[in-house]
Protein backbone atom coordinates (compact mmCIF):
# COMPACT_ATOMS: atom_id res chain seq x y z
CA UNK A 1 0.00 0.00 0.00
CA UNK A 2 1.42 3.63 -1.08
CA UNK A 3 2.29 5.76 1.76
CA UNK A 4 -0.26 8.92 2.74
CA UNK A 5 1.21 12.35 1.78
CA UNK A 6 0.99 14.97 3.75
CA UNK A 7 -0.67 18.00 1.81
CA UNK A 8 -1.08 20.44 4.67
CA UNK A 9 0.75 23.71 5.12
CA UNK A 10 2.51 23.63 8.36
CA UNK A 11 1.05 26.14 10.72
CA UNK A 12 3.85 29.12 12.10
CA UNK A 13 4.68 32.24 12.33
CA UNK A 14 6.20 32.66 9.11
CA UNK A 15 2.99 30.96 7.44
CA UNK A 16 1.37 33.59 4.48
CA UNK A 17 -2.09 35.35 5.45
CA UNK A 18 -4.59 36.64 2.94
CA UNK A 19 -3.94 40.28 2.31
CA UNK A 20 -5.31 42.23 5.46
CA UNK A 21 -5.47 39.19 7.81
CA UNK A 22 -3.76 38.89 11.01
CA UNK A 23 -0.84 36.83 10.65
CA UNK A 24 -0.04 33.66 12.75
CA UNK A 25 0.86 33.73 15.88
CA UNK A 26 2.28 30.26 18.06
CA UNK A 27 3.71 31.50 21.22
CA UNK A 28 5.18 29.07 23.92
CA UNK A 29 3.51 29.98 27.45
CA UNK A 30 5.59 27.51 29.24
CA UNK A 31 8.88 25.36 28.82
CA UNK A 32 10.77 22.88 29.88
CA UNK A 33 14.32 24.76 29.41
CA UNK A 34 13.00 28.01 31.29
CA UNK A 35 12.23 25.88 34.40
CA UNK A 36 8.26 24.98 33.69
CA UNK A 37 7.10 21.35 33.98
CA UNK A 38 6.10 21.14 30.80
CA UNK A 39 6.41 22.77 27.18
CA UNK A 40 2.87 24.43 26.29
CA UNK A 41 1.99 26.78 23.69
CA UNK A 42 -0.73 29.41 22.74
CA UNK A 43 -1.68 29.41 18.88
CA UNK A 44 -3.35 32.09 17.46
CA UNK A 45 -5.19 31.74 13.85
CA UNK A 46 -7.61 32.70 11.19
CA UNK A 47 -9.81 30.15 10.00
CA UNK A 48 -8.93 30.82 6.59
CA UNK A 49 -5.05 30.32 7.15
CA UNK A 50 -2.74 27.76 5.80
CA UNK A 51 -4.58 24.78 4.75
CA UNK A 52 -8.27 24.88 5.68
CA UNK A 53 -11.84 23.81 5.07
CA UNK A 54 -14.94 26.25 3.72
CA UNK A 55 -18.38 25.51 5.38
CA UNK A 56 -21.84 26.36 3.42
CA UNK A 57 -22.13 29.13 6.68
CA UNK A 58 -18.89 31.42 4.76
CA UNK A 59 -21.35 32.51 2.50
CA UNK A 60 -24.18 31.66 4.10
CA UNK A 61 -25.99 32.86 7.19
CA UNK A 62 -28.42 30.05 7.19
CA UNK A 63 -25.72 27.65 5.47
CA UNK A 64 -24.11 24.70 7.86
CA UNK A 65 -21.56 25.23 9.91
CA UNK A 66 -18.38 23.11 10.43
CA UNK A 67 -19.18 21.45 13.04
CA UNK A 68 -21.97 19.73 10.94
CA UNK A 69 -20.91 19.25 8.08
CA UNK A 70 -21.09 15.30 7.35
CA UNK A 71 -17.92 13.87 8.61
CA UNK A 72 -18.17 11.09 5.81
CA UNK A 73 -17.75 13.57 2.47
CA UNK A 74 -13.79 14.11 4.01
CA UNK A 75 -12.84 10.62 3.84
CA UNK A 76 -12.87 8.59 0.77
CA UNK A 77 -11.79 8.35 -3.20
CA UNK A 78 -11.25 11.95 -4.94
CA UNK A 79 -9.45 13.13 -7.95
CA UNK A 80 -6.68 14.99 -8.71
CA UNK A 81 -6.93 16.60 -12.12
CA UNK A 82 -3.49 18.75 -13.50
CA UNK A 83 -4.39 21.70 -15.11
CA UNK A 84 -2.04 23.76 -16.97
CA UNK A 85 -4.31 27.32 -17.41
CA UNK A 86 -2.76 30.42 -16.18
CA UNK A 87 -5.77 32.10 -14.95
CA UNK A 88 -8.88 30.03 -14.76
CA UNK A 89 -10.11 26.55 -15.06
CA UNK A 90 -12.71 26.03 -16.82
CA UNK A 91 -15.77 23.35 -17.85
CA UNK A 92 -13.91 21.69 -20.33
CA UNK A 93 -10.91 21.45 -17.95
CA UNK A 94 -13.37 19.61 -15.44
CA UNK A 95 -14.72 17.63 -18.38
CA UNK A 96 -11.89 15.02 -18.14
CA UNK A 97 -12.68 13.96 -15.17
CA UNK A 98 -14.78 10.38 -15.49
CA UNK A 99 -17.88 10.80 -14.30
CA UNK A 100 -17.73 8.05 -11.55
CA UNK A 101 -14.83 9.90 -9.62
CA UNK A 102 -16.49 13.98 -9.57
CA UNK A 103 -17.32 13.42 -6.05
CA UNK A 104 -14.64 14.77 -4.31
CA UNK A 105 -12.32 16.24 -6.78
CA UNK A 106 -8.69 18.37 -6.35
CA UNK A 107 -6.77 20.75 -8.70
CA UNK A 108 -3.08 20.55 -9.54
CA UNK A 109 -2.19 23.88 -10.49
CA UNK A 110 0.78 26.08 -11.39
CA UNK A 111 -0.70 27.71 -8.11
CA UNK A 112 1.32 24.32 -6.46
CA UNK A 113 5.52 26.55 -7.38
CA UNK A 114 3.68 29.43 -5.34
CA UNK A 115 1.47 28.02 -2.39
CA UNK A 116 3.58 28.85 0.23
CA UNK A 117 6.14 32.13 -1.38
CA UNK A 118 5.94 35.35 0.10
CA UNK A 119 4.57 37.57 -0.57
CA UNK A 120 0.72 36.66 -1.42
CA UNK A 121 -0.18 36.27 -5.32
CA UNK A 122 -2.98 37.88 -7.15
CA UNK A 123 -2.58 36.29 -10.14
CA UNK A 124 -3.07 32.20 -8.56
CA UNK A 125 -5.28 29.88 -10.92
CA UNK A 126 -8.99 29.79 -9.74
CA UNK A 127 -12.28 28.02 -10.98
CA UNK A 128 -14.34 29.27 -13.03
CA UNK A 129 -18.18 29.82 -12.02
CA UNK A 130 -19.74 27.72 -14.94
CA UNK A 131 -17.10 25.02 -14.15
CA UNK A 132 -18.38 25.72 -10.32
CA UNK A 133 -21.88 24.51 -11.58
CA UNK A 134 -21.03 21.37 -13.48
CA UNK A 135 -19.89 20.30 -10.29
CA UNK A 136 -22.56 21.25 -8.46
CA UNK A 137 -24.58 19.34 -10.95
CA UNK A 138 -22.49 16.20 -11.66
CA UNK A 139 -23.33 15.48 -7.45
CA UNK A 140 -19.85 16.67 -5.70
CA UNK A 141 -19.18 17.14 -2.58
CA UNK A 142 -15.65 18.32 -2.18
CA UNK A 143 -13.05 20.72 -4.18
CA UNK A 144 -9.87 21.37 -3.31
CA UNK A 145 -6.96 23.57 -4.39
CA UNK A 146 -3.62 24.80 -4.28
CA UNK A 147 -3.66 28.02 -3.09
CA UNK A 148 -6.03 30.22 -0.39
CA UNK A 149 -8.91 30.76 -2.62
CA UNK A 150 -10.88 28.42 -4.74
CA UNK A 151 -11.79 31.67 -6.49
CA UNK A 152 -10.08 34.04 -9.03
CA UNK A 153 -9.02 37.28 -6.96
CA UNK A 154 -10.84 39.25 -9.85
CA UNK A 155 -14.19 37.69 -8.22
CA UNK A 156 -14.22 36.20 -4.61
CA UNK A 157 -18.01 35.65 -3.86
CA UNK A 158 -19.32 33.78 -7.45
CA UNK A 159 -17.81 30.52 -7.17
CA UNK A 160 -17.59 30.37 -3.44
CA UNK A 161 -21.49 30.91 -3.38
CA UNK A 162 -22.39 28.46 -5.94
CA UNK A 163 -19.89 25.40 -4.60
CA UNK A 164 -21.45 26.55 -0.54
CA UNK A 165 -25.06 27.05 -0.76
CA UNK A 166 -25.23 23.62 -2.29
CA UNK A 167 -23.14 21.61 0.33
CA UNK A 168 -19.97 21.57 -1.39
CA UNK A 169 -16.88 21.82 1.05
CA UNK A 170 -13.73 23.89 0.02
CA UNK A 171 -10.49 22.76 0.81
CA UNK A 172 -7.89 25.46 0.39
CA UNK A 173 -4.40 25.79 0.05
CA UNK A 174 -3.45 21.98 -0.35
CA UNK A 175 0.29 21.11 -0.68
CA UNK A 176 0.23 19.17 -3.89
CA UNK A 177 4.03 19.14 -5.08
CA UNK A 178 4.51 15.25 -4.35
CA UNK A 179 0.73 14.03 -5.71
CA UNK A 180 0.70 12.86 -9.06
CA UNK A 181 -2.78 13.07 -11.02
CA UNK A 182 -5.54 10.83 -11.45
CA UNK A 183 -7.13 8.55 -8.59
CA UNK A 184 -6.11 9.04 -4.92
CA UNK A 185 -7.44 8.07 -1.65
CA UNK A 186 -8.14 11.49 0.88
CA UNK A 187 -8.34 12.57 4.51
CA UNK A 188 -9.58 16.09 5.48
CA UNK A 189 -10.58 16.49 8.47
CA UNK A 190 -11.63 20.21 10.17
CA UNK A 191 -11.63 20.57 13.45
CA UNK A 192 -14.80 20.79 15.44
CA UNK A 193 -15.12 24.64 15.92
CA UNK A 194 -19.14 25.25 16.95
CA UNK A 195 -20.49 27.24 14.30
CA UNK A 196 -17.31 27.59 12.65
CA UNK A 197 -17.28 28.95 9.06
CA UNK A 198 -14.45 27.04 8.49
CA UNK A 199 -11.23 25.61 9.90
CA UNK A 200 -7.89 24.20 9.87
CA UNK A 201 -7.20 20.99 8.11
CA UNK A 202 -4.37 18.51 8.13
CA UNK A 203 -5.07 16.82 5.01
CA UNK A 204 -3.66 13.38 3.78
CA UNK A 205 -3.69 11.68 0.37
CA UNK A 206 -2.33 9.08 -1.68
CA UNK A 207 -2.12 7.00 -4.72
CA UNK A 208 -5.45 4.39 -5.68
CA UNK A 209 -6.12 2.14 -7.74
CA UNK A 210 -8.81 3.65 -9.79
CA UNK A 211 -11.29 0.40 -9.61
CA UNK A 212 -11.13 0.66 -5.62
Amino acid sequence: MKPWIDASLPISNASLVWPGDDPVHVKPTCQISQGDICNESRIEIGSHTTTHIDAPYHFDDTGQRIDEMDVDIFTGPAWVLQIDAQDLIRIDDVRRIPDGELQRVIFKTRNTQFLDVHPFREDYVGLDPTAAEYLVEKGCKIVGIDYYSICPYADLVTTHRILLLHGVAIIESLVLKDVHPGPVQIIALPLRITDGDASPARVLIRPRHKET
